[in-house]
């Protein structure tokens, strides 16, 4: 058997061409919504998750770039309910820094990320990234940021590769 190349009307639906599958049976084009709801899933979707982690890649790039490493000293901690899970007593932490500026005048400033351990007391000392043109947030040493970046630009380039080929090969 063979399949028609030309539109056929089939109960309503317009079908432009059918394939055979594996065992030989014929397989239908699957229709306009159900092709751009698989672009928009697996192509579109990923896309955005590569644009997100080459965003937050070049924003800790130029972050790390400019900032300057000094130490810190803990002077509180931020405690507040975590945001995941409203119903029960779950606690995330952030510490706030003080810290001299190249001036000598001290500064405080919060640190860019939380954590459920409360890894810090208050009165210790810390090494710190800090960016003097914009000292209100200040980053502890790791690679936390960009390593989230850059996990997302792999994996959304993986999904949007596969999508784009699952789409095209529909068309």
């Amino acid at each position: 058997m063979k399949c028609k190349t030309e539109a056929t009307f089939k109960k309503g639906h317009c079908i432009w061409e059918c394939r055979l599958n594996t065992k030989g049976k014929h397989l239908e084009t699957p229709s306009f919504w159900i092709r751009v709801l698989i672009f928009i899933l697996f192509v579109a979707l990923p896309i955005y998750f590569v644009v997100i982690g080459s965003r937050l890649t070049l924003k800790t790039l130029r972050f790390k770039e400019r900032a300057q490493s000094i130490t810190g000293t803990v002077v509180e901690i931020i405690k507040t309910n975590s945001p995941a899970d409203r119903h029960s007593e779950q606690f995330v932490y952030q510490p706030v820094f003080e810290f001299p500026m190249p001036d000598g005048s001290v500064l405080r400033g919060k640190s860019a990320s939380i954590s459920s351990n409360m890894n810090y007391t208050i009165g210790s000392q810390h090494p710190i990234l800090v960016d003097f043109d914009d000292p209100a947030t200040v980053h502890t040493k790791g690679n936390h940021a960009l390593i989230i970046g850059v996990m997302c630009i792999l994996l959304g380039g993986i999904a949007a590769a596969f999508g784009l080929s699952a789409v095209f090969s529909m068309i």
